[in-house]
């Protein structure tokens, strides 16, 4: 026996000293935790010991929690065949080994049901979850060599390896293991090919299954790179967004061929006055394609609020406001602002590819008092209206977006004490404390990124449709950690009890 071999036999004795003074499987799980022993034998067979002993599954009566103790370690066991059961597998060594795959196990019962496993008839189809009925929920998945189901995808891995000489591979990944060294794979559902990326998966789908919708004809011909070429018609859907616009917000994009002035965004601001009727707040994003400086490989990072030329949305009234806005640019610098942004990364901006502006209607408030809802509305158990008091008498205030404040922060108790606190710390935030709430006209959409300042809170804002669609009206830039969503109908804000439902 070599030094290794006697230096193995030593800590495996000092393991089995250590676990046999542990006696519940909690102290068992902690001790194992901190020296990172989940998966050692010893440990595993204590676990089982120590949970069959609770359950005491062999049916023996229970005498005394000392009624029978092991003449080699002084371990008690409620049972005798708990302390039998011990003796074989921590002592004596004893193990049972598969007859396929020869793998050991230190209870016959473990080596029985994993061989039984392995007994099932072959059959042709491929690893399927189970039908997702109330009934059969749960279940596991099935094998796609046998018709055995087990509890999960590590547990269907681990069985195809012994039992059918290969492991079970996901539709899409392919992670590596022992069996396949090297990097991930990732597989498209659609024709089978692999990636070494989820980002080139992505950028194959788009490309070669005609999900962006848009021709390569879209390409500017200042684009050569093949790479990039791919990159951008495989987000072209970004880059040639169709403009919207709706009763809140307008969105206009613009596609660049990786130039831009000022003077350009200016005249844009300028045609937009031009059709406007009354004042309005303008914002200002940019899409760009990304490369990295090691590897070469491009992405696109799509214009984002939380990455806008300006701090905040700026208000145009006027031809003079144009004008202050015209020298407010010209104090920025374009390209420090735009290659500026990513100093601390390796990343660096390689391809300007289109200007977003968002308009902010300025006459849109937040707050139509006795607002009457549809039934389709009312009707959502998760959405709260907010529109009557506890006396079933309407509001006539504008302050719903403080309402769900009230939903979201205390859970709807005191309403109106609670209502009324948080509108006044939204005032003194904003400087404008001496406002009564009688004479408060509501809450200007472009004024949601302060309210979340304020209460240090993300508020994202949907519109649920008649039919059942829903649209996204406001994305918070998610600063923070809490996160607040509300549906808008008409000018009134509805608090949402549960998203995901």
């Amino acid at each position: 026996m070599n030094i290794d071999q006697l230096l193995f036999n030593a800590e495996e004795e000092v393991i089995r000293k250590e676990i046999a003074n542990l006696v519940e499987t909690k102290a068992l799980k902690i001790w194992a935790n901190r020296l990172n022993l989940q998966t050692h034998r010893e440990v595993i067979a204590r676990t089982t010991e120590l949970r069959e002993d609770i359950q005491n599954t062999n049916g023996e009566e229970v005498i005394n929690n000392s009624s029978y103790r092991c003449s080699e370690c002084s371990k008690t066991f409620k049972t005798k065949f708990g302390l039998n059961r011990h003796g074989k597998s921590i002592h004596q060594r004893i193990t049972y080994s598969c007859s396929k795959c020869l793998k050991n196990f230190a209870y016959q019962s473990n080596k029985i049901r994993h061989e039984k496993d392995g007994q099932r008839a072959p059959a042709t189809q491929k690893a399927e979850k189970l039908p997702e009925k109330k009934e059969e929920r749960n279940k596991g998945i099935k094998c796609r060599h046998c018709e055995i189901i087990l509890k999960g995808k590590k547990e269907i891995n681990d069985h195809a390896k012994h039992h059918h000489k290969t492991p079970e591979k996901s539709s899409e990944v392919r992670s590596p293991s022992p069996s396949s060294p090297g990097p991930s794979l990732y597989r498209c559902k659609i024709c089978q090919n692999l990636f070494p990326t989820r980002r080139e998966l992505y950028v194959h789908r788009n490309i070669e299954h005609g999900q962006t919708g848009h021709g390569k004809s879209l390409i500017p011909p200042n684009i050569t790179d093949q790479k990039l070429q791919n990159v951008f018609k495989a987000n072209s859907k970004f880059i040639f967004e169709d403009n919207a616009e709706d009763d809140v917000q307008s969105t206009i994009n613009i596609p660049l061929q990786n130039d831009v002035s000022i003077q350009e965004i200016v005249n844009q601001a300028e045609q937009i006055f031009n059709k406007q009727q009354t004042a309005f707040k303008i914002q200002f994003s940019f899409g760009f394609i990304l490369r990295h400086i090691e590897t070469g490989e491009f992405r696109y990072f799509i214009p984002a609020r939380n990455l806008t030329l300006l701090e905040r949305p700026f208000l145009i009234k006027n031809m003079t406001s144009i004008r202050r806005l015209k020298k407010k640019l010209a104090d920025i610098s374009l390209q420090d602002f735009l290659h500026g942004q990513r100093d601390n990364t390796k990343w660096r901006l390689f391809y300007l590819t289109n200007l977003r502006i968002s308009v902010f209607k300025t006459s849109y408030l937040l707050g139509a008092t006795e607002t009457r809802l549809p039934d389709y509305i009312l009707a959502n158990q998760n959405i709260r209206a907010l529109t009557k008091n506890t006396k079933g008498n309407h509001y006539r205030d504008n302050l719903c977006a403080f309402r769900c404040l009230s939903m979201y922060l205390n859970g709807g108790k005191e309403m109106e004490k609670t209502t009324k606190t948080n509108f006044r710390t939204f005032m003194q935030h904003i400087g404008n404390a001496s406002i009564q709430i009688e004479d408060y006209p509501g809450l200007e959409m472009e004024d949601m990124h302060r309210l979340e300042e304020c209460f240090e809170i993300n508020v994202n804002i949907f519109k649920l449709r008649e039919d059942g669609s829903v649209e996204v009206i406001r994305r918070s830039p998610c600063h923070f950690k809490a996160c607040m969503n509300l549906n808008l109908y008409k000018n009134h804000l509805l608090y949402i009890s549960n998203i995901n439902a």
